[in-house]
């Protein structure tokens, strides 16, 4: 940084100190729709009629639905003709987990003037969540909650995004990339924290909201943060547009501790291109 950018940065941060101190950092609601999904998710007695229902009260929410589960990254067998049917064959879970992603999109890709970088965020939070599915399925890892970590684990970066631009606007400051990328380095993660609490997340993803980048130091759902970790890297990979390739990944200390072995990991890697798609697949 320059001498001008280190001063902005400087008072910026002790602007968003102060703000997070006094407990007043606007937090964007999560959506009603997105609540109900996941609470009716996590409901037994919840039939596929029941989850159409409520994503069909949102017309919007389910056309981006049906528009995903018809994508080439889902390869249907045969046409997927209502909602009713896509729970039928994707199955409840899956058909949540992509109802809460198109519900919770608008909540991500909301900063003004930062379009390139929440859509760049975006496309990994997406990313992140698909690997930690898959992940976790050939490891048998990461718990019920891996796709949710996976697509919310920098949930803190918009917030931290829109904070910092709300207060260089009000203070009339400068921010530049660089003051940028050290506000975000400095605040996203205990944003994030704050934005998980306030939705009320389950204990494991705000696990991996405040430890997924030093996953092996986490002293709590250190699986799952692992999960989300590897997912990630992945993640990146695909957003660069090559697959990651197995046997680079194979001497990570992350890989070893999930026990992934080189079989497991060739598999995971052949699912690039499907993940590539469902990645394209949420863009606007």
């Amino acid at each position: 940084m320059s001498i001008d950018q280190t001063g902005s940065f400087g008072v910026l941060s002790a602007f968003m100190s102060a703000k997070l101190d006094r407990g007043d950092l606007q937090i964007p609601m999560l959506p009603t729709v997105a609540t109900r999904v996941v609470s009716a998710a996590s409901d037994q007695n919840t039939s596929a009629r029941d989850m159409a229902k409520i994503i069909l009260a949102d017309p919007a929410l389910a056309a981006q639905v049906m528009k995903v589960v018809t994508s080439a990254a889902y390869r249907p067998a045969q046409p997927i003709e209502s909602l009713h049917h896509a729970i039928s064959w994707l199955g409840m879970t899956e058909v949540c987990e992509l109802a809460f992603t198109a519900a919770v999109q608008g909540r991500l890709l909301n900063v003004p003037r930062q379009r390139l970088r929440v859509e760049r965020l975006w496309g990994t939070a997406v990313g992140a969540a698909v690997w930690s599915r898959l992940i976790a399925e050939a490891c048998g890892r990461g718990g019920e909650s891996s796709y949710l970590a996976g697509l919310l684990h920098e949930i803190g970066v918009p917030v931290c995004l829109q904070a910092c631009a709300d207060l260089a606007q009000a203070s009339a400051l400068p921010l530049s990339e660089p003051v940028l990328d050290g506000l975000l380095s400095q605040f996203k993660v205990q944003i994030g924290v704050r934005v998980a609490r306030e939705w009320k997340l389950p204990d494991s993803v705000l696990a991996v909201v405040e430890n997924w980048a030093r996953w092996s130091t986490a002293e709590q759902y250190q699986d799952a943060c692992a999960v989300t970790y590897l997912a990630h890297v992945l993640a990146e990979h695909s957003l660069a547009g090559h697959a990651p390739l197995a046997l680079a990944l194979l001497d990570e200390p992350v890989v070893q501790h999930l026990g992934l072995h080189p079989a497991q990991l060739t598999a995971l890697v052949a699912e690039s291109p499907r993940v590539s798609q469902t990645i394209q697949s949420f863009r606007s």
